[in-house]
């Protein structure tokens, strides 16, 4: 008989697939759920998602589609430059599915827009 605890029940899930555009460039770390949700990212994953990004993006802060498996969290890194402060809801990825770097969208994430304007009203550390 197989008995599992607790905590690897829940840890399991927590967890959930998302598809959406991910990049991962110096000052702009985010996750753009296909719909509009923004996240920010838990660094405390195992995976390189950096180097990941690096190796398959088409260029400098390109947006990269993924499909992944991942945790929300409150354990988030900035988002948008080192003065920026961490966003209330972030992805632990755990595992990533797919990727696919091409112009056409997949889906309707958050604008540039609103993206640049969320870059440029960034605090002061």
């Amino acid at each position: 008989m197989l008995m599992l605890s607790w905590s690897v029940i829940a840890k399991a899930t927590d967890q959930s697939s998302f598809k959406g555009y991910l990049v991962y460039d110096e000052e702009w770390v985010g996750f753009y759920h296909c719909g509009g949700d923004v996240y920010g990212l838990d660094d405390s994953s195992d995976l390189d998602i950096n180097s990941m990004y690096q190796k398959e993006k088409s260029g400098f802060r390109k947006l990269l589609y993924v499909e992944l498996i991942a945790e929300v969290t409150n354990n988030g890194i900035y988002t948008f430059g080192l003065s920026s402060p961490p966003r209330d809801i972030n992805l632990r990825i755990t595992k990533i599915i797919k990727t696919e770097n091409h112009d056409s969208p997949k889906c309707s994430i958050a604008s540039k827009a609103t993206i640049i304007t969320s870059y440029d009203e960034a605090p002061d550390a």
